[in-house]
């Protein structure tokens, strides 16, 4: 486990793509893909303080890493996938705390970890990628401590289990994956510029349901609550929700833009919310009530590249342009947060919670 700082201070060792992992397991944990490997990092909090007001210093934080290990799938990525069978050394330790001692009076207990993800490559293959070990200390909080003094006595790492399965179907590469939640059988939706979105088995490693799209798509998600509904999106305009028993599209929506659709996102906190970016703009659909957009506003100077709801708070969602960042309230109608960065936003991630 290496801690601090990333190095990504070359061209080549640049962050391409970041996915935070939204699976309550694995809570906290952060993939972070350049042109050779992708990272897995656990962050550790170092606050900038708070305020007179009285803000919390959780509102604005800096943050350090520690990396758990990385994934040299042979490939560049060109996306990212958390499975829900993902689970944190800070969660497994959590579990612990309220466990007696192990028979014989040991103190010590096994702390597991399972990191398991899904990298949609350039070489038009998906990698499911997966490795778990079980880390023997005395107290369990030290397995996840970030401190250097936390503990004299250095944990002990069984041998790691690795799995690998590689899934062909796609014409070009995949460039948005995401898993189905449930963990009783791994379901994976992924779409690539070959206009088609796949639905793949991997107990069985075969596409399931298959669907195409007039323009290359650009988004695909599962249903927060609906197991058997998928939201596929394609630059267009066009957002479809396809019922996978039946086959055929539940509901479709279009963006009133004549840019391309560019980013689409289901709010996994409140269902009924679909939000988008198109050209300069960006969109919010209330499903119950009608197809077209609830709320419509120009959000960058240029193109709005991606849009991402929050994880924590239903009303909030984030934007990125080419080189901005900003934070919106839906239901104030303000935009709370707007920063501008040095380089090109890649990718958008939310936090499932504060570190």
């Amino acid at each position: 486990m290496n801690s601090g700082q990333l190095p990504f201070a070359t061209s080549d060792t640049a962050p391409l793509l970041v996915r935070c992992c939204d699976s309550p397991s694995g809570a906290g944990l952060v993939a972070v893909a350049d042109r050779f490997s992708v990272s897995v990092l656990q962050p550790t909090t170092r606050s900038s303080g708070g305020t007179a007001s009285g803000v919390s210093s959780t509102d604005l934080m800096a943050l350090d890493f520690d990396c758990l290990g990385g994934l040299f799938p042979g490939v560049r990525a060109r996306s990212l996938a958390w499975s829900p069978l993902t689970v944190s050394a800070v969660q497994s330790a959590s579990s612990f705390e309220s466990s007696p001692p192990l028979s014989g009076g040991s103190e010590t207990q096994s702390v597991h970890t399972r990191l398991s993800l899904c990298v949609g490559g350039h070489d038009t293959l998906l990698h499911y990628l997966a490795w778990e070990t079980d880390t023997v200390v005395a107290d369990p909080t030290l397995a996840v401590s970030s401190s250097s003094d936390a503990t004299s006595t250095a944990p002990l790492t069984s041998p790691v289990l690795q799995t690998s399965l590689v899934l062909s179907g796609h014409r070009s590469a995949p460039i948005q994956c995401n898993f189905h939640p449930r963990t009783d059988r791994l379901t994976l939706a992924s779409i690539a510029d070959d206009l088609t979105a796949k639905v793949w088995d991997l107990t069985t490693q075969q596409i399931t349901a298959e669907f195409f799209t007039a323009y290359s798509p650009v988004a695909v998600q599962w249903h927060p609550s609906e197991p058997e509904q998928l939201m596929v999106a394609h630059a267009g305009g066009e957002i479809c929700i396809q019922d996978l028993r039946s086959n055929r599209v539940a509901l479709r929506m279009h963006a009133p833009s004549t840019a391309p659709l560019s980013s689409v996102d289901w709010c996994v906190l409140d269902s009924l919310r679909v939000g988008a970016a198109s050209g300069s703009e960006w969109f919010v659909w209330d499903l119950s009530s009608s197809s077209d957009p609830l709320q419509a506003r120009v959000g960058h100077g240029h193109s709005a590249q991606h849009f991402r709801w929050s994880n924590t708070h239903a009303n909030v969602f984030a934007t990125a342009g080419s080189s901005n960042l900003k934070v919106w309230d839906q239901h104030r109608y303000e935009m709370p947060l707007s920063v501008s960065l040095n380089s090109w936003v890649g990718s958008l991630s939310w936090m499932p919670t504060s570190p």
